[in-house]
């Protein structure tokens, strides 16, 4: 099954219309925490705030117009975690150990709010349709930084240093931005550290 691959507001060049509207917003992270997106009601969501449908069209295109805009203020509440976070600890020196530490911290961000973390897991039962649609839209939010951890790692030694830059930065992303190909909906906390530590073992024995 196939998507619509863009959110109006961002065609538009405009502010996510979830930013502002904390009632839409709550409403959504319900329906879609609760459900999967072929489960969840547009029609549930909008009852709930009393939107009519010519109101919502004007924002959005569709539901999953609505499903990416929840993505896109959930990341920006995670961006706003990790910075946080390190304004009081600095960054790991270990390429390997910023990939572990960043993944422990997207589980306690999750943990903030019980449906971040429900809403997650259920992303991770999606459909590959669905998958794609996400990562075509916000893998490049992270590529910069990854970009620079990548650089630092290869100059470090860390990584293998006889590829190109760009070739080492493309094979790590693709394994980083898949991680959740390797995880299942019924996996515990451990049990998703546990993942990310035999990814890291993976990169760094295999990519030194």
């Amino acid at each position: 099954m196939s998507y619509r691959n863009s959110m109006k507001w961002k065609d538009e060049n405009t502010e996510n219309p979830l930013i502002k509207n904390d009632d839409l917003y709550h409403a959504a992270l319900d329906e879609f925490s609760e459900k999967s997106y072929h489960e969840a009601s547009l029609n549930d969501i909008l009852k709930a705030v009393k939107m009519n449908k010519g109101s919502f069209y004007y924002r959005f295109y569709d539901k999953m117009d609505l499903y990416l805009s929840l993505f896109h203020r959930v990341g920006m509440g995670k961006m706003a975690f990790f910075q946080e976070h390190f304004a009081k600890e600095a960054m790991p020196e270990s390429f390997f150990d910023q990939i572990r530490l960043t993944a422990k911290l997207g589980l306690l961000f999750a943990r903030q709010e019980s449906r971040y973390y429900l809403f997650w897991r259920n992303y991770l039962s999606e459909d590959n349709s669905i998958h794609r649609v996400m990562k075509e839209n916000f893998s490049e939010m992270a590529d910069d930084r990854m970009d620079e951890m990548i650089a630092a790692a290869i100059s470090k030694g860390e990584l293998n240093a006889s590829y190109s830059v760009e070739f080492v930065a493309s094979v790590v992303k693709l394994l980083i931005y898949n991680l959740d190909t390797l995880l299942t909906s019924n996996m515990n906390d451990d049990d998703i550290l546990k993942t990310v530590d035999e990814l890291v073992r993976f990169m760094k024995n295999g990519l030194k």
